[in-house]
C-alpha cells in the first residue's frame, strides 16, 4: 500500500461544496485497537462513504466512481477539533463468537446469540465534540454531479448522512456549486498534502486511507495519504508557489 503524499487534480473545474455538521463524530483509526481512537479530520474514504451514502450507493459499490480519476476531494476544517473519551460496553468480537450465514446471497459474518448473554467488554471511545467540516468533491460523472446537486438542493438523500459511526447523526446545513481557477499560493484554507505543507508549530499532520478496494468479505486500503491541517481551523502554509485551486473565497488542495 503506497503513500501518496503529493496533491492530485481535480478531474473538472467545478466543485460541489457541502458542510456537514453534528454533535459527535468518531473516525476509527485502522492503527490502533486498545483505545478506539478517531482521526481528527474526516478521512478520504470516509468522505466518498458519506457522498455514496447521500447518492444511494450500496456498500463497497462506489470505489470506480470515486477513483482519482473520476474524483477528487478537498476539506476545510470549520470548527475547532475537540476530542473526548467515552466509556463503553461493547460484545466480544473474538473470532468464536460470530457464526457465519447467508443472507440475500451474500455470505456475512455475526455475533451469535449466546455470545450476547456474557459479561460485555468496556472499551474507551474516542470522539470529537460538535464537529464541522467542509467538504469540495469534484466528480468527472455529470450524471453522478448533477445527482448529488439534485439531493442537496431537496435535502433527500438516500441514506442518513453520519460522522463515521451510524450513531454520528450529522445534517447538512449549507451547500453551493463553484467553478475552480487554478493558483499558485503560500497558503490554503483546506488540509495540505504534507509534500505541499511546510512545518509550522501551528499545525498537526494525520496519515489516514485514501483509497479502498473490496477484499472477500470485507475491503481494504489501497492507498494512504498524510496531511498537515489545523486544529483551530486556521490556513495551512505551504510551499512557495505551490499550484492549488480557488473557488473565489477559499483555497483548495485535492486528495
Amino acid at each position: 500500500m503506497a503513500d501518496e503524499n503529493e496533491a492530485v487534480t481535480p478531474p473538472r473545474n467545478r466543485v460541489v461544496e457541502f458542510t456537514i455538521r453534528g454533535k459527535w463524530a468518531h473516525f476509527g483509526r485502522i492503527d490502533t485497537t486498545t483505545v478506539k481512537q478517531s482521526y481528527r479530520i474526516i478521512p478520504p474514504t470516509t468522505a466518498m462513504g458519506l457522498v455514496a451514502a447521500l447518492l444511494g450507493y450500496s456498500r463497497d459499490s462506489y470505489y470506480d466512481a470515486f477513483s482519482k480519476q473520476n474524483a477528487a476531494f478537498s476539506i476545510i476544517v470549520d470548527s475547532p477539533i475537540d476530542p473526548f473519551q467515552l466509556a463503553k460496553l461493547d460484545l466480544s468480537t473474538a473470532g468464536e463468537d460470530f457464526e457465519s450465514g447467508r443472507g440475500k446471497g451474500v455470505l456475512r459474518n455475526f455475533i451469535s446469540r449466546e455470545s450476547t448473554l456474557g459479561d460485555r467488554q468496556q472499551r474507551l471511545y474516542e470522539y470529537l465534540r460538535d464537529p464541522s467540516y467542509r467538504i469540495f468533491v469534484s466528480l468527472n460523472d455529470d450524471e453522478v454531479h448533477s445527482d448529488l446537486v439534485d439531493r442537496l438542493a431537496a435535502k433527500k438523500f438516500a441514506y442518513t448522512p453520519c460522522l463515521g459511526r451510524s450513531e454520528c447523526v450529522a445534517h447538512v446545513p449549507e451547500w453551493d456549486v463553484h467553478e475552480l481557477e487554478p493558483t499558485t499560493v503560500e497558503s490554503v484554507d483546506s488540509t495540505a498534502p504534507i509534500d505541499t505543507a511546510k512545518a509550522t508549530s501551528s499545525v498537526s499532520v494525520e496519515r489516514t486511507p485514501q483509497r479502498l478496494t473490496t477484499a472477500k468479505h470485507s475491503r481494504k486500503p489501497t492507498s494512504f495519504v498524510s496531511y498537515a491541517f489545523s486544529k483551530a481551523g486556521e490556513q495551512v502554509s505551504v510551499l512557495p508557489d505551490t499550484e492549488a485551486y480557488t473557488t473565489g473565497d477559499d483555497t483548495l488542495l485535492f486528495v
